[in-house]
């Protein structure tokens, strides 16, 4: 394999061969990542047999959708696997038929490789981005999906870096409620470390957050000191943690929300009750 694959394919290098799990192929997998052949001796076979649908946001229809498969490259089964050199799976909407997913998969130098998609994973994934605009406002959800985008071209650190600024964005929220308070210690703030700011604030954040403060150590280990392949490994999990902080606050909103409304209602029939 040449120096440019290498920096750009994610080898998957399992201690045993197993069954390639094709979705998380198609819809997660960032482009060039590469299953090699001692681990995943049957991927070709997995990839061009299948045929479920996929469940899937619908960039085109701005929902989610089914995706069935209409095609796949021609490809010459007498060949034996390991002899194919390129084809291709085509999927199209249920609700528009107009409407593709296309993936291109390379043999080459004893590894597959997903060498095309369209549409990019960042867009099929913008569905379940969508609900956290409000919450991260223009600047922050720009970070969310520049991460997300970073990712599905496997550039790890950079993924990394967005990520970070999201973290330390929702530290700085809440920062800035806490100091309101008669309590607050200014001081042990301004000494602490990230992790002991995040106990100061635990009052103020997600219990998740509070329990998984390492996410912090992991996203600067990620933009300082590990590979492109080693934040690739780590994105999705990194990725998750930070979405359930996310899915938390906006649970708390609503949550407030909903009080604040039946408040005003409970308020009205008072009143009418009073007459």
């Amino acid at each position: 394999m040449n120096e440019k694959s290498q920096n750009n394919s994610t080898l998957l290098t399992p201690e045993a061969p197993k069954a390639l799990d094709v979705e998380d192929v198609l819809l997660r997998a960032p482009l060039y990542t590469a299953y090699a052949w001692n681990d995943y001796p049957d991927c070709i076979n997995y990839l061009y047999r299948f045929d479920r649908p996929l469940d899937v946001y619908c960039p085109s229809c701005e929902r989610h959708s089914v995706f069935k498969r209409s095609s796949v490259g021609t490809v010459d089964p007498q060949q034996g696997a390991r002899k194919l050199v390129k084809f291709f799976l085509r999927f199209n909407c249920s609700r528009d038929s107009d409407h593709e997913l296309f993936f291109v998969f390379l043999n080459v130098q004893g590894a597959l490789h997903k060498v095309g998609q369209f549409p990019s994973i960042a867009d099929l994934a913008d569905t379940d981005s969508l609900k956290y605009a409000k919450l991260l406002g223009k600047e922050r959800f720009g970070d969310f999906k520049r991460a997300t985008g970073l990712a599905a071209h496997g550039i790890g650190v950079g993924s990394f870096v967005y990520l970070r600024r999201i973290f330390e964005g929702l530290i700085v929220d809440a920062y800035n409620a806490a100091r309101a308070g008669a309590a607050w210690d200014e001081t042990a703030w301004q000494q602490a470390r990230m992790d002991e700011k995040i106990l100061l604030l635990k009052d103020q954040l997600p219990d998740f957050l509070v329990a998984q403060r390492a996410i912090y150590g992991i996203l600067s280990r990620g933009v300082h000191e590990l590979s492109e392949q080693e934040c690739m490994a780590h994105f999705e999990v990194v990725k998750g943690a930070i979405e359930i902080i996310l899915d938390a606050k906006l649970e708390q909103q609503a949550k407030a929300e909903k009080q604040a409304k039946v408040e005003k209602l409970m308020q009205a029939a008072h009143q009418a009750l009073k007459k």
